[in-house]
Formats: structure tokens, C-alpha cells, sequence
């Protein structure tokens, strides 16, 4: 990889970095200090004018006594004490600073050439926030951008109280708007110059530690670089090597680095030419042992091909054999149920017989039986006719009956209370002969019913007689079949026993001949096992010399390129 050309320098850079950040936070530090001595200093003449109007307001109420008054000229008393502009120019001799005193909201005194006093000016009125804040309120009040003769003006106005605690005026303590950003502004210069001077300070500290350092730094870094192109034979500097910071420390790394990069490189060179003429000799040897081993392996192909196809053959002739005995087994069991099967059939057919006989025996008793029951029914037909006949009769006589007991009702009420109870009887005999004849009617319902039913059991009698006569014909024949049936499944229980005979001798046989197959096949899969381990272990030795071969090529061209990278060193 080429070196990329670098043209920065680091302690340059370093040096360049650190007064950046040394001039952002000297500059940060300024503009913190600026507003935070701004703000303390405006707060400071705040404080001063507050102290100085209610130093001003107490030293009247205390000195003076009486009640204050403005007069016409102007002139402002308290008591018999009349103020002047000496006694508050003395106290801006003093102070420095600005006075004036208020009666209610109007300036009667002050140390501002140019400003108007008295009630003759509107400009001596007080603006109303501080005429609230001040005199109706009895607070101290600090207002700012006060204009005052044209010029702005900073001031605290204090509340003078007359000898009743009331208030009667104002004084007021102030000062320039300009001259106080004039000390404003002085100070943000002093701290701009300070921050200048202490960056200035930084920079040359810095050029000094560059300058110290430039030479150490740039003899390491061409001795690097040169390293870096391969040329070993680089020296260090005694100022580089003597310094104790980390300028001396990499100086001194990097000269003990090139000294064993020395050793290494010539111990390389020399071992590089041992491993390229041990892999040369490498190759020779694994090329000459692969050449013989494929000789092996194909003697060796021939010999397990032979040997796995006298063992493929000899399987089969072992599967044929186990699939001869297989169907034999098969016929064995074949032939046992079929003697089986002829046995339960003989068993079967004999139970059979028996039922038959059973059956017929009962089909005899069923046939008597059917003639009796349709003897009982054409007798209970008759009965049933008769009884109808009974019952028409009953009805008549009922009829007959009723109209007898309705003639005796009439006779009766004719005769009337002699009547009377033979009308009681008369009615009771018309009721009994309405109910006998109802009873008459129900009774001829279920005869009628009765009657039919009797003729419909005649006739399936009738039809069970001849479903019996044709069962008693398929009886006989089916006892016929049976009879043949037997004498067959005779017949197939003796060839059963002959068949099974001949297959043990046949089972017998093909057993003696599997044990033979058996043997073979052992001795042939062994054969063809070993051959095929042979054959296997002779691939797995021609592998490993391939490997070797491999390897010994890449070790050779390994070798090759050390040297080509060594060479890249001058030591």
C-alpha cells in the first residue's frame, strides 16, 4: 500500500488547537466577565445613589424641624430654615454626584446648571411613577434614562417626611447616564486587553514548545518514513532519544523496532531458503510414493471387483434361496389353515345337520301349531258374529224400551200429582234404555272391529301356512346340499395331509441348502470387505500425498514470496 502524502504537522496542529481553544475560552470568559462587572457596577450605583438621597433625606429631617413650605418666590423652607443651592452643592463637592430636592412633586432645588426649578416650569414636575413610588407610597424609587436639562440621567428619589411622619417632598441623588457607560465600557476594554494579552502569552508559549519540538518530531518522522520504504539503515537523533516525554519514548521504540526488524529479517532470509529446498525435496519424495500407490490401488481395484461380484452373487442366490423357503413357510401355513379350515368346516357342517334336524322337528310343531291357532280364530270369528247378533237385539229392546217410558212420562203428566212418581220411574227407565242402547252401539263398534281383525288373522294365516309349506321344501333340500357338503370337506382334509407331508420334506431340504449359501456368503463379504478397506485406506494414502504434493508447492511458493517481501528491506 503506498503512503499517503501528509503535509499537516502535529504538534502544529496540537499547538494551533490549544490557542483556539485557549482564545474561545479567554474571549468566552470576557464577554461572562463584561456582562456579570456591568451588571455589578450598575448595581454599585445604584446602591450609592440609594444611600447618598436617603443620607441627604435623613440629615434634613434631623436638622431641621417645622413644616415645609414653598413660597411664592420659590424659595423652600422647613420651619424658619430656608434651603439654598450651597447646602447641596457642598454635598456634590463631596460626593461627585447630583442632587435635588422636591417640594410635593415640584424641584425646588438642584445642582444641574440648566435645570428649572420652582412651580414657574412645568419641566420642575416630577413624572407621576415616581410621585407614586415616592410620595404616596413612601418608598425609594431608582429610575434610569432620566432626561434632565437635555442630558440622561440615572437617579434614586427618597421620600422627607415633616415633623407628623407625613411626607412633604422628595430628595433625589443622580448621575450622568454617560459617565456611567463611560466606567462600563472601561472596564470591557480592560478585560478585552487582559484576554488579548493572555492569548498573546498562550501563542508565544506555544511557538517556544513548537520550535522545542519541530526538530525532535521531524527527525522521527523521516526516520519512520524512511522504514516505511524499506530501508532499515535509519538513525535517531540524540536530542530525540534523550527527551523524556512521548516525542522520546516512540524516538526510542522505534529504534529498538528497526534493530530486531534487523534480526528477524536475516533469520527469515536464511530459514526461507532451508524451507524452499526441504519442500522441493518434499515434492520429489510424495511425487515418487503417489506413483506407487496408484500401481497398488489398481491391483487392488481388480481384486475387489472380483471379490464384490462373487459376493453379489452369492447374496443372491442366498435372497432366492430365503425367498424359496419364504414360500414354502408360506405354503406350510397355507396347507394348516386349510386343514384347519376343513376341520371346523366338518364341525360346522355336522352342527349344521343337527340344526337342520332340529329345524325341521320344529317346523313340524309350527305347522300343528297354525292349524290350531286358525281353528281358535275361525271359532272366535263365529263367537264374535253371534255376539253382534245379541247386540242388535239388546238395541231394539232398548229402543223399545224408550219409547214405552216416554208414553208412561206422558200418561203420567196427564194424571198429574197422582202421576207424578210413576213420571220419576218413567224417566229413570228412558235414561237406563238411552245408556244400554249407547253401550249397544260401543259394544257393535269393538264386535265390528273384532270381526275384522279375525278375517285379517285368518288370511295371514292362511299365507304363514304357505310360507311354512315352502320352508319346510328348502329345509329338506338345503339337508341334501349339507349332505354333500360333508362328503367333500372329507375329501379336502385328506389331500391337505398329503400336501403338508411333501412340503416338510421340501422346508428340510431348502434349510440344508441355506446353511451352504450361508457359509459362502460370510466368506465372499469378507473377502469383499477387506478388498474394499484395501481400496480405501490406498485412496486415503494417495490423498495424503496429493497433500503433500500440495502443500509442498505451496510451501515452495510461500518461500518464494518471503524472499520477494524480505527483499523489500535494505538492512
Amino acid at each position: 500500500m503506498k503512503a499517503k502524502k501528509r503535509s499537516k504537522k502535529l504538534v502544529l496542529n496540537i499547538i494551533m488547537i490549544s490557542v483556539a481553544a485557549c482564545t474561545a475560552v479567554a474571549l468566552l470568559l470576557t464577554l461572562v466577565s463584561s456582562t456579570e462587572l456591568s451588571s455589578a457596577y450598575e448595581n454599585l450605583v445604584e446602591e450609592t445613589l440609594n444611600t447618598a438621597a436617603i443620607q441627604m433625606a435623613d440629615e434634613i429631617q434631623r436638622m431641621y424641624e417645622g413644616p415645609w413650605n414653598l413660597d411664592e418666590d420659590d424659595v423652600l423652607w422647613k420651619g424658619d430654615h430656608a434651603f439654598k443651592g450651597e447646602f447641596i452643592g457642598a454635598l456634590k463637592q463631596q460626593t461627585g454626584l447630583d442632587y435635588a430636592i422636591f417640594y410635593d412633586n415640584i424641584r425646588a432645588i438642584t445642582t444641574v446648571n440648566g435645570s428649572p426649578v420652582g412651580r414657574k416650569n412645568n419641566d420642575t414636575i416630577a413624572p407621576s411613577d415616581i410621585y407614586s413610588r415616592v410620595v404616596q407610597n413612601k418608598q425609594t424609587y431608582y429610575r434610569t434614562n432620566y432626561v434632565v436639562a437635555g442630558e440622561q440621567y440615572s437617579g434614586v428619589y427618597a421620600p422627607v417626611l415633616d415633623d407628623n411622619g407625613n411626607v412633604g417632598g422628595m430628595t433625589c441623588a443622580f448621575r450622568k447616564t454617560a459617565d456611567i457607560n463611560k466606567q462600563i465600557r472601561r472596564i470591557i476594554f480592560m478585560m478585552i486587553g487582559l484576554a488579548v494579552g493572555c492569548i498573546l502569552i498562550v501563542i508565544i508559549i506555544g511557538i517556544v514548545l513548537y520550535r522545542s519540538s519541530a526538530h525532535a518530531m521531524k527527525n522521527i518522522v523521516d526516520a519512520i518514513s524512511q522504514m516505511a520504504t524499506g530501508d532499515l539503515r535509519v538513525e535517531f537523533s540524540e536530542d530525540a532519544l534523550k527527551r523524556t516525554d512521548e516525542l522520546g519514548t516512540i524516538a526510542e521504540s522505534a529504534s529498538i523496532l528497526t534493530d530486531e526488524l534487523k534480526k528477524v529479517l536475516s533469520t527469515a532470509k536464511s530459514l526461507s531458503g532451508d524451507v524452499s529446498d526441504a519442500g522441493e525435496s518434499l515434492s520429489d519424495s510424495a511425487q515418487q510414493a503417489a506413483e506407487a500407490s496408484n500401481q497398488v490401488t489398481s491391483a487392488i481395484d481388480d481384486i475387489s471387483k472380483g471379490a464384490v461380484g462373487q459376493a453379489e452373487s452369492v447374496q443372491t442366490s442366498a435372497n432366492d434361496t430365503a425367498n424359496i423357503g419364504t414360500d414354502i413357510e408360506g405354503i406350510m401355513d397355507n396347507v394348516k389353515e386349510l386343514g384347519s379350515y376343513a376341520e371346523s368346516m366338518a364341525s360346522a357342517s355336522n352342527r349344521a345337520m343337527e340344526a337342520l334336524d332340529q329345524l325341521m322337528s320344529q317346523n313340524e310343531s309350527t305347522v300343528e301349531s297354525m292349524r290350531i291357532i286358525d281353528a281358535q280364530i275361525r271359532s272366535t270369528n263365529d263367537a264374535a258374529r253371534k255376539i253382534s247378533e245379541a247386540s242388535d237385539l239388546i238395541t231394539n229392546i232398548s229402543s223399545q224400551t224408550n219409547l214405552l217410558a216416554l208414553n208412561a212420562s206422558i200418561e203420567a203428566a196427564r194424571a198429574g200429582e197422582a202421576g207424578r212418581g210413576f213420571a220419576v220411574v218413567a224417566n229413570e227407565i228412558g235414561e237406563l234404555a238411552s245408556q244400554t242402547q249407547e253401550a249397544t252401539v260401543t259394544i257393535n263398534g269393538i264386535i265390528s272391529s273384532l270381526i275384522n281383525e279375525s278375517e285379517k288373522t285368518v288370511q295371514t294365516v292362511k299365507d304363514l301356512n304357505s310360507a311354512i309349506e315352502a320352508q319346510t321344501s328348502k329345509i329338506e333340500s338345503t339337508k341334501n346340499d349339507m349332505i354333500s357338503m360333508q362328503e367333500n370337506v372329507a375329501s379336502v382334509s385328506g389331500s391337505s395331509t398329503g400336501i403338508s407331508n411333501r412340503v416338510d420334506t421340501l422346508n428340510e431340504s431348502k434349510n440344508g441348502l441355506l446353511n451352504v449359501i450361508s457359509d459362502l456368503s460370510a466368506v465372499s463379504e469378507e473377502n469383499a470387505a477387506s478388498t474394499e478397506e484395501t481400496t480405501a485406506s490406498m485412496q486415503e494414502l494417495n490423498a495424503t500425498f496429493e497433500m503433500i504434493n500440495h502443500a509442498s508447492s505451496e510451501l515452495q511458493e510461500l518461500a518464494s514470496r518471503l524472499n520477494d517481501e524480505i527483499s523489500f528491506f535494505t538492512v
